[in-house]
């Protein structure tokens, strides 16, 4: 039996400038955190990791990013975002598309997102940290199988719900379900398994291919801002259900580390 809980929105989303609030120490009663931010940070740090980074550092602050960069010099990729734009200066921006294995293999990734980063700094009394994106759905499902208690957090913007991150959720709780696993679910869980499995429709013993799946995310306002911005194919991108089996755990605090 596993018990889950989604924040569909973070307490914490709405002050990302303290990611680390009071009430931050109530995660440490799940066994696992799963975070999700579809567009783009977690389908990021999937790619990097599948790339073969040897690493992904996350980072709150732009300065705290650079500081780690200059003493890591050679052994490091410094990327990062702010409003979807990549950070003067910056090796890389927050397209996955980027991280091939040529420009971030056997490097550490230095990463500081809007949104993603945040989630993931605010989970670390959690004693357990996973990175979800649609790339590595099947590997995430397999990892709160095993555990009692899971948190899924869906990382937001900008203190809004996005409906990419909420779809993902639901994804792996339908997933879950339909292997058959024992789940007790709070009512944003159900909510979201409820959102995916209304776009998944009559194909529901199928999932959805990459185009059908970033059609659907255009529709989101984390879609429309990407493609208002010159981005649109990071979209088919995130939608690769299942393209990789990578699961990146979190390996280290202060700073996270994720491997």
């Amino acid at each position: 039996m596993t018990a889950i809980t989604t924040l569909l929105l973070p307490s914490f989303a709405s002050n990302s400038a303290d990611p680390d609030g009071a009430d931050s120490e109530d995660f440490a009663q799940y066994d696992l955190a799963v975070v999700i931010d579809v567009l783009r940070a977690t389908t990021v740090i999937v790619t990097a990791v599948n790339a073969g980074a040897t690493g992904v550092i996350t980072c709150r602050s732009i300065d705290e990013a650079r500081g780690l960069a200059n003493r890591l010099q050679d052994q490091a990729v410094l990327c990062g975002e702010r409003h979807c734009q990549k950070i003067d200066g910056f090796d890389l921006g927050n397209s996955p598309t980027e991280y091939s294995r040529e420009v971030i293999g056997g490097k550490q990734v230095i990463l500081t997102t809007t949104n993603g980063t945040h989630a993931i700094e605010a989970m670390h009394h959690v004693p357990e940290l996973v990175i979800a994106s649609f790339l590595n759905l099947s590997a995430v499902v397999e990892k709160i199988a095993s555990v009692q208690t899971a948190c899924i957090v869906c990382a937001g913007t900008n203190g809004e719900v996005t409906s990419e991150d909420v779809l993902l959720a639901g994804a792996l709780i339908s997933q879950l379900k339909a292997e058959g696993h024992s789940l007790t679910l709070d009512d944003a869980s159900k909510i979201s398994a409820l959102l995916w499995e209304s776009f998944q429709g009559v194909n529901e013993a199928s999932l959805p291919s990459p185009q059908l799946l970033a059609i659907r995310l255009r529709e989101t306002q984390g879609g429309q801002n990407l493609c208002n911005l010159g981005y649109e194919r990071d979209l088919l991108y995130c939608g690769q259900i299942n393209s990789c089996s990578v699961l990146p755990r979190r390996v280290g605090k202060s700073p996270t580390q994720l491997s």
